[in-house]
């Protein structure tokens, strides 16, 4: 794994953690009660130690023992012997997306109406929630504890219009670089502009505040959206994928859970 993609996994986990984190053998495992893909994965990050089929069964095991789907983060940067004892395992690939990265050299004018906090308050949250359409209480509760448990430098950017949310960001710095997350606008106000405006907002937050640089994570097929961010200087970088492997007795696939955002 090149030095580039495994600082950018690095920081994205610190900048989103989990519930329960555990580390088996050189590999990340991330609990966080079903929410997202991202929250509950094994991060292949580092050479495993160890026996990989007795490895695999391991992970298995723990997910499956806690209802969960079994899934894996990969990259470029991973072993191909991994992705091939997975696809033989049954695991199904499924949510492509790309990292892109921006250089920050130079601030660019504020844009107006947004609001930017230095510190995750109730009230961000629950227009985050709001936006993301979050309404199971289990999924509320483990969102509210996972971003409240961040312990890096927060951009809480939003807008409101007609006394609602309107539009959210979430900023994250660490190592010179701010990470974008969680970017939703009100369907009923899109292709006005507000999406952009979050993004520069937090952007200049972190270049404020010593940024470098900035980075960010898209679906793969999300053509809107990666036109917004190549509009803001963002090139694409390298692309992720998860493999996943549904827990048995699972009857219903779990809901999208944006897990690009």
């Amino acid at each position: 794994m090149s030095d580039r993609i495994l600082e950018l996994e690095e920081t994205a986990i610190n900048a989103f953690p989990a519930l329960q984190t555990e580390l088996y053998r050189g590999w990340i495992l991330r609990f966080s009660d079903g929410y997202t893909h991202r929250g509950n994965c094994v991060n292949p990050l580092y050479p495993l130690m160890g026996d990989m089929e007795e490895a695999l069964s391991y992970c298995e095991e723990r997910y499956f023992s806690l209802g969960l789907n079994c899934t894996y983060k990969l990259t470029p940067g991973s072993l191909p012997e991994l992705e091939c004892l997975l696809s033989q395992r049954g695991y199904d690939r499924k949510n492509s997306a790309v990292v892109m990265t921006a250089s920050l050299s130079t601030p660019v004018e504020d844009p107006a109406g947004v609001t930017i906090a230095e510190r995750v308050s109730s009230v961000w949250l629950g227009g985050f929630l709001a936006l993301k359409g979050v309404d199971k209480p289990a999924e509320a509760r483990a969102a509210r504890a996972m971003i409240g448990n961040i312990s890096l430098p927060v951009y809480c950017a939003s807008i409101r219009r007609g006394g609602k949310p309107a539009g959210c960001a979430l900023g994250v710095l660490e190592r010179g670089r701010v990470g974008l997350f969680d970017l939703y606008v009100d369907p009923e106000l899109r292709r006005q502009g507000l999406g952009g405006a979050l993004c520069r907002a937090v952007m200049n937050a972190g270049f404020r505040d010593g940024a470098g640089g900035a980075y960010l994570q898209v679906a793969v097929g999300n053509e809107g959206a990666q036109r917004l961010y190549e509009s803001l200087g963002f090139t694409p970088c390298y692309e992720y994928w998860y493999r996943v492997r549904r827990c048995p007795g699972q009857l219903v696939e779990e809901k999208d859970p944006q897990w690009a955002k």
